[in-house]
């Protein structure tokens, strides 16, 4: 069961990194002249949205240790917070800038998250200590 949830921690860790590679990419798409990528980031980017909650659940399943489920809560935090950034905006430029600031901080935390579930997949069943 511990090994299952860590190789989930990092499968989830792993593949929200690529994903948000893919959002970056996709934002650029669309604004340097291709438009319609603008509908499709927006439906990723609300994919990716709710990864860090799983990744948070495999953390804590995966008894790596408090820091590994504090560290996943603080990306999930940051996760679900900064995509809504231009919606509550009002039309202020400040507030939807921040939004790629966001997911910049984002990914920083995403990659922490990720190396720190690699550790606790490579230590297996023991308990890991908080990282």
């Amino acid at each position: 069961m511990i090994r299952a949830a860590r190789l989930a921690y990092l499968v989830l860790s792993a593949a929200f990194l690529v994903g948000m590679v893919a959002q970056v990419f996709l934002a650029g798409m669309f604004n340097f002249g291709e438009s319609s990528y603008r509908s499709l980031h927006q439906v990723m980017g609300y994919s990716l949205h709710f990864v860090p909650v799983l990744i948070l659940v495999a953390a804590w399943f995966s008894r790596a240790g408090k820091r590994h489920w504090q560290w996943a809560a603080a990306l999930a935090v940051v996760t679900l917070i900064f995509p809504l950034l231009p919606a509550i905006s009002g039309g202020n430029a400040i507030i939807s800038a921040l939004h790629p600031v966001g997911a910049f901080v984002a990914f920083g935390l995403a990659a922490f998250v990720a190396r720190n579930a690699w550790q606790a997949y490579q230590l297996g069943t023991e308990s890991a200590p908080g990282v």
